[in-house]
């Protein structure tokens, strides 16, 4: 059941849609909030954003405000959303992503 799922054109069409609509939210956010960011990447729901140090204190900052992610090193904050992920809760993580951007 679960590879038939997720083998689905259908499927896969929105994690590439959900990826990109959240990637444009945090380019969207780096301008608006002058995020001091050297680089947003990602495929599908997999996103980094690379602060080049700084990350472990951003990372706590969104947990503290609701939301998790991990990072690598200091340098990077990765987003590791479920593949299921709605628009509602897609929403509700760039609300907070640009909440906390805005308060740093």
């Amino acid at each position: 059941y679960v590879v038939d799922t997720l083998s689905k054109t259908s499927f896969l069409e929105r994690v590439r849609e959900l990826g990109s609509a959240f990637l444009r939210e945090l380019f969207r956010i780096k301008e608006s909030c002058k995020w001091h960011v050297r680089e947003i990447r990602g495929i599908g729901l997999m996103v980094a954003v690379d602060f080049g140090s700084g990350a472990k204190a951003f990372q706590r900052k969104l947990a503290d405000n609701g939301l998790i992610c991990t990072t690598l090193g200091d340098e990077v904050l990765r987003f590791l959303p479920p593949l299921n992920l709605s628009d509602e809760d897609l929403e509700e993580a760039v609300d907070i992503v640009e909440e906390t951007c805005i308060n740093q």
